[in-house]
C-alpha cells in the first residue's frame, strides 16, 4: 500500500490526471463546404475516443476451452455538434454524407472519396481551449483562434476511412428558451492509430 504522499508525487510526475472537457477534434476540410478542420472543434460539445473489440471463437484443445482470436471490430463514435443560426455544421455533415451517397441523384460515392481522416486529442488541463461565442455564452466564453500546439496534446488518435453514416434529426422544444440547439452525428470507420502517446 502507499502512502498519499507517494501517491500525489506519482499523480505528479505522470502530468495529473486527465480531464473529459479539455480535448480537440480535427475533421476534414472539403472545398465545397463552408468550414471544416479544427475550426469544427469550437462547436463539439462531446466526442467518444474511438474504441475496438477484438473478435474471438472458442475452441478446444482437448479438453480445455479456450477463446482465439481471428480479429476485430470497431465501435462507432459519436460526436455532439452546438448549432449555429447559419446551419453550417449541418449543411457540413450534410455535404460530407452526400459523397457518400447523393440524395439529389441517387449515386454511390467511391470509397476512397468520402471517406477520411479524423483526429480527436487529449489536451493538456490549463491551456486556452478554443471556443465560439455565442449570446448565450458570450458572458462566459470568448472566441479564441489558439492553435494548438504539439506540447499541448496529451494523446492523439488519428480515425481511418471515417465517414458520418448517421446524421441525427433535431429537437425542438420551447421547455428552456436559453438552451443551445445540438445535433448528433455518428461516424464509421476501419481502424484507428495512436498518434501521440
Amino acid at each position: 500500500m502507499i502512502s498519499i504522499d507517494e501517491f500525489k508525487s506519482r499523480t505528479t510526475q505522470q502530468g495529473g490526471f486527465a480531464k473529459p472537457n479539455v480535448y480537440e477534434v480535427i475533421l476534414p476540410t472539403f472545398g465545397k463546404a463552408e468550414f471544416g478542420g479544427n475550426n469544427l472543434s469550437l462547436l463539439c460539445s462531446f466526442v467518444q475516443m474511438p474504441g475496438r473489440q477484438i473478435m474471438h471463437r472458442e475452441r478446444y484443445i482437448g479438453p480445455v476451452r479456450r477463446n482465439m482470436a481471428y480479429g476485430f471490430t470497431t465501435i462507432p463514435i459519436n460526436m455532439t455538434f452546438r448549432v449555429m443560426n447559419d446551419y453550417g455544421i449541418r449543411n457540413y455533415f450534410n455535404y460530407w454524407q452526400n459523397l457518400a451517397f447523393d440524395q439529389e441523384t441517387n449515386e454511390i460515392g467511391f470509397h476512397n472519396e468520402y471517406t477520411q481522416q479524423v483526429k480527436i486529442r487529449q489536451l493538456k488541463k490549463g491551456i486556452n481551449v478554443p471556443i465560439y461565442s455565442t449570446k448565450v455564452l458570450s458572458d462566459i466564453v470568448n472566441l479564441d483562434n489558439t492553435v494548438t500546439r504539439s506540447d499541448d496534446i496529451v494523446h492523439e488518435v488519428t480515425v481511418l476511412d471515417a465517414f458520418p453514416d448517421s446524421l441525427n434529426g433535431i429537437d425542438f422544444s420551447d421547455q428552456n428558451e436559453n438552451a443551445i440547439l445540438e445535433m448528433n452525428i455518428s461516424l464509421l470507420y476501419t481502424n484507428w492509430i495512436t498518434t501521440k502517446k
